[in-house]
């Protein structure tokens, strides 16, 4: 016997519901595209700026102290550059005795990029000093200056010394200093730079094409809708939502999304969202009577506008 468009089916209660014998095949799927990440180079420079009582340990305190950052910033791996540093306080009795000498590391800064050409080179300024005071305002100005030119704009300064000293030079990022040698100033340093470096950067511009079905779907699937879009991410010529299309196999559906530029950000404060794009698709019998419960309007799924099924 050959079955009606719609049956009529007698509940047990007594109530009477539509029922299609031949319901659209839905399923819900998504398209997700996340952003590939290149990790930057690490360029970096120390200041050592170090008061040491003794005369006799001053020559010790200051390799001890470069040994030790130079181990922690080589712990986190990937390309590196160590710039030519300085010592601002070479007997270690007067602090900033030494200028900065500013035209040796801006053509530092140079020399790293032409080395890592391609490359966003951030560099890391190390400011190492172990005094509780303001330092002197020859130093505040150049490293200022050093972040504020074209060539060192986006540098980074990470005070090792004491928190009076890292808040006078405005750091975002610092690491407290105990003492020459002292193994725990390691391991911080190791924690702190781990989290920090390397610097993050979002590969490209543009996801190019994303397709909106996955090969399997693409062969299996007569028409579909899009339910939703992000709405934190720029889409060129988004497609409509909820509106019925039908699949061209020889020009699969894609979208394109337009990414925010992220360029040598710290690891700690890098997110890579992934952008996903929502699909309800129909297998077969598109123009048929969807009913999600009984005793609800019976609908055609293809003269539906917006999708039907819950989300995943």
């Amino acid at each position: 016997m050959r079955l009606p468009l719609v049956t009529v089916l007698a509940i047990a209660c007594g109530e009477v519901h539509f029922v299609d014998p031949n319901p659209p095949q839905l399923y819900r799927s998504s398209a997700e595209f996340t952003a590939p990440v290149v990790a930057e180079p690490v360029v970096w420079i120390s200041f050592l700026d170090l008061f040491i009582e003794d005369p006799a340990a001053c020559a010790w305190a200051r390799q001890t102290t470069l040994d030790t950052l130079r181990q922690a910033v080589t712990s986190v791996g990937g390309p590196q550059m160590e710039l030519a540093g300085q010592d601002l306080a070479p007997d270690c009795r007067v602090r900033g005795r030494q200028p900065v000498d500013a035209s040796a590391v801006l053509a530092g800064f140079a020399a790293a990029q032409a080395a890592f050409p391609g490359a966003n080179v951030r560099p890391v300024i190390f400011y190492v000093d172990n005094v509780d005071l303001v330092p002197p305002q020859g130093i505040l100005d150049a490293l200022a200056a050093l972040r504020s030119v074209p060539a060192g704009q986006l540098a980074i300064l990470w005070p090792v010394s004491l928190p009076s000293v890292a808040q006078q030079l405005g750091a975002v990022r610092s690491t407290d200093w105990t003492f020459a040698g002292d193994p725990d100033l390691l391991n911080r340093l190791n924690t702190s730079i781990s989290k920090y470096l390397p610097l993050q950067t979002a590969a490209a511009a543009s996801s190019g094409p994303v397709p909106l079905l996955d090969p399997a779907h693409l062969e299996s699937t007569q028409e579909f809708k899009v339910c939703a879009l992000p709405d934190d991410v720029t889409i060129e010529d988004p497609p409509q939502l909820g509106v019925t299309l039908t699949v061209d196999r020889g020009q699969p559906p894609t979208v394109t999304f337009d990414l925010a530029p992220r360029i040598a950000i710290p690891k700690a404060l890098f997110s890579n969202p992934t952008f996903s794009v929502q699909i309800e698709g129909c297998n077969g019998n598109c123009s048929r009577f969807y009913i999600r419960e009984p005793g609800d309007e019976p609908r055609r799924w293809d003269a539906v506008h917006g999708c039907v099924l819950a989300n995943p």
